[in-house]
């Protein structure tokens, strides 16, 4: 991968990775079913977005643990794909 980017997340069918130089998300999709997407954030968003991937994260250890919600997790996802993967901000590529 050429582009400075961190893995922030692995959500099941897609990774999601941060540019914190450009403030850009790529969502990464781990089939080629469907084609990688990537979205402008502001600052704002970044910090936001990285609060909410944090807790994301940490409910999926919590599961490997077998002491995490499942249910919990889908809604931490579901607020992710909501709030930050929406085609109003996304760029191509």
């Amino acid at each position: 991968m050429s582009r400075k980017t961190f893995l922030v997340a692995r959500c099941g069918r897609f990774d999601l990775r941060l540019d914190l130089h450009t403030l850009i998300l790529y969502q990464d999709f781990l089939a080629d079913v469907f084609p990688d997407r990537c979205f402008q954030l502001s600052m704002l968003e970044v910090l936001s977005f990285l609060d909410v991937v944090d807790k994301f994260n940490t409910e999926q250890l919590k599961i490997q643990q077998g002491i995490g919600d499942p249910y919990w997790c889908q809604k931490l996802l579901a607020y992710i794909e909501k709030s930050y993967l929406v085609k109003e901000i996304e760029l191509s590529r």
